[in-house]
């Protein structure tokens, strides 16, 4: 698991454990679907670089930074834009939850369609 899916189990965690109400929308906002896209896209991209780097940590870093960096340009976003709609989700599990269900049934259609 690279160091980007740690940071964000432990936001995940953290967040769910706070008692907030419904969170404010930033700024710039990101529908459900079009960021359940965008976060397949990263994980995807993550897999990659893990991939590619053959065990070297700083490698697969860098590889799934360059790859981060070109996702967030694809969609016209900054990286404080991606992560303040990070975390307006994040604070919300039940609607996170939902959300990687569906990536997760996503990349198995992926995987089982790369199987044939």
């Amino acid at each position: 698991m690279s160091i980007r899916n740690q940071i964000i189990f432990l936001l995940l965690f953290v967040f769910s454990s706070c008692e907030n109400d419904k969170p404010t929308k930033p700024k710039v906002f990101i529908e459900k679907e079009k960021m359940e896209q965008i976060l397949m896209e990263i994980h995807i991209s993550d897999a990659i670089a893990a991939e590619k780097a053959n065990g070297n940590a700083a490698l697969e870093k860098n590889i799934a930074d360059q790859g981060l960096a070109q996702i967030l340009t694809n969609y016209k976003l900054t990286k404080r834009q991606f992560d303040s709609v990070y975390v307006y989700y994040v604070r919300q599990p039940e609607v996170l939850n939902e959300m990687y269900a569906d990536i997760i049934t996503e990349l198995s259609k992926k995987q089982a369609q790369l199987a044939r």
